[in-house]
């Protein structure tokens, strides 16, 4: 779970390094992908998290 100052930075991050070259490897570790992006001031609890990204209907799956 990251929060971000921006959309752009966040947008920045995915799509660069470390991070681009472990999306690229991720159908090794897991079948699917789930992404829950919301805008907010603050972290959602762990429990909350969970239970959001369990409900929606977006997958990234490989």
């Amino acid at each position: 779970m990251t929060l971000w100052e921006d959309e752009k930075s966040m947008k920045d991050f995915v799509r660069s390094g470390a991070h681009l070259d472990a999306m690229k490897n991720s159908y090794k570790l897991a079948k699917e992908i789930k992404v829950l992006t919301i805008e907010s001031d603050t972290f959602l609890s762990w429990k909350e998290a969970k239970k959001r990204v369990l409900e929606q209907k977006n997958v990234l799956a490989k």
